[in-house]
């Protein structure tokens, strides 16, 4: 069964999903990634705005109200916003070096088998929060990049074909 694993728990030994086995602590919880701006928002005032919404309307209503009130925020408000986005991206900053350091090759294992994906996600905004530079364009990408405008093709596929035809 894909996410299951035999784990033991106090001596007694189950199957047990990773989800469940992040539960019980035996591998660490994912720090989440804060919300944007408009998702700060959204969270503050969501209940506020449902409140004041009549009986019966939709989410999609809802969310209409919320983007009205948000485009008729004072710049004061959004600065306040904006301040309080930028102490939850550096507790989220710290909570990742953090989960990095507390991870030995076991763990690490572990998390690459059952949560591949979010581990590498992790890493990546790590390595974009260290301000490690970014991998330079492959040549193929750079040769695309320079030819691409001398090519009239209506679709990226067509263009594309044209181009490793000439490469």
């Amino acid at each position: 069964m894909p996410g299951t694993r035999n784990i033991t728990f106090g001596g007694k030994k189950g199957v047990c999903t990773s989800d469940e086995a992040i539960d019980y602590g035996t591998l660490p919880k994912f720090p989440s990634k804060p919300p944007g701006l408009f998702g700060l928002f959204v969270e503050e005032n969501f209940s506020k705005v449902q409140s004041g919404v009549a009986e019966g309307k939709s989410a999609t209503d809802i969310r209409t109200e919320l983007s009205i009130k948000w485009k008729s925020l004072s710049s004061v408000e959004k600065a306040h916003l904006k301040h309080k986005h930028d102490v939850l991206k550096e507790e989220y900053k710290q909570e990742v070096m953090n989960f990095w350091k507390g991870l030995n090759p076991e763990r690490r294992v572990l998390l690459e088998k059952s949560q591949g994906p979010k581990l590498r996600q992790l890493a990546h905004a790590r390595r974009e929060l260290l301000g490690y530079p970014e991998k330079p364009p492959s040549p193929f990408l750079l040769f695309v990049q320079k030819n691409a405008k001398n090519v009239n093709a209506s679709s990226v596929i067509e263009r594309t074909k044209i181009l490793e035809a000439d490469a």
